[in-house]
């Protein structure tokens, strides 16, 4: 049995204990490699399996921890090529913010959210897929407030728009923007076919294929910005009440 088996069994176990339990062993690991067993050496997967815990659970700081986890991945890697961070790694980090269960952590969850979008977006060899978009909506859903002025409506647009234009709709994003937004804002947003939902479903690639969608029609108009200048425009929605930094370097992940 491996230990990176051994860890996804904590991650998995239900035990309250189980995202510390799992980032215990993986530390263990880096002190047996270090004195010569390189077979226990963590890896990216290794990491991506703690990242989960944590993420799993969404106990109070969670999504800053999970942040703290693949920045380590980031720097390590620089010398330490098997650490590299995946789509994987980013997805579970955005999961991890939008499992946040305490209202303290909210603005920072939000915040670590789009940060890693903003880097992912500006990777050079790995892209947003629909699963990142998927957790970005329910970071919205769980986090950003419905109430006047509609922060969470305004920011679902934008993503939702980026989305279409990025190729990355299927029916688990479908599904979290229907429970993100109004119904009549759904209906603006995915078209007429909205209007009868097995039909399009039909036009769209079912949550298991990895095939780029076709282009879904949108009643509103689509503005197709950069995803450094979406990034942009969600600070600016969020500003009222967060305060995130636009600069940033380009990261370097590998694909999964």
């Amino acid at each position: 049995i491996s230990m990176n088996t051994v860890i996804d069994a904590w991650a998995n176990s239900g035990d309250k204990r189980g995202p510390s339990r799992a980032e215990q062993i993986m530390r263990k690991m880096e002190e047996w490699s270090k004195s010569g067993d390189q077979d226990l050496q963590p890896n990216t997967r290794t990491y991506n399996t703690v990242i989960n815990a944590y993420a799993k659970f969404g106990e109070k700081g969670s999504a800053s921890k999970a942040e703290q986890l693949l920045v380590e991945m980031e720097q390590r890697s620089e010398t330490e090529k098997n650490l590299k961070p995946n789509i994987r790694t980013c997805n579970t980090v955005i999961h991890a913010c939008a499992s946040t269960k305490h209202r303290e952590d909210r603005d920072a969850a939000i915040e670590i959210a789009f940060r890693t979008f903003k880097n992912l977006s500006s990777a050079e060899n790995i892209s947003p897929t629909q699963v990142t978009y998927s957790s970005l909506l329910s970071v919205l859903r769980h986090l950003v407030p419905s109430s006047p002025p509609n922060e969470r409506l305004s920011l679902s647009k934008l993503l939702f728009q980026e989305c279409c234009n990025a190729g990355c709709i299927n029916n688990g994003v479908l599904n979290v923007l229907s429970k993100t937004v109004p119904l009549k804002s759904y209906a603006e947003l995915v078209g007429s076919a909205a209007k009868d939902f097995n039909h399009f479903c039909s036009l769209i690639q079912p949550i298991s294929s990895p095939v780029i969608s076709p282009t879904l029609p949108v009643v509103a108009p689509v503005i197709a910005p950069a995803p450094v200048a979406l990034f942009i425009g969600l600070i600016k929605l969020l500003s009222t009440y967060l305060s995130l930094p636009v600069n940033g370097a380009k990261m370097s992940y590998v694909v999964d």
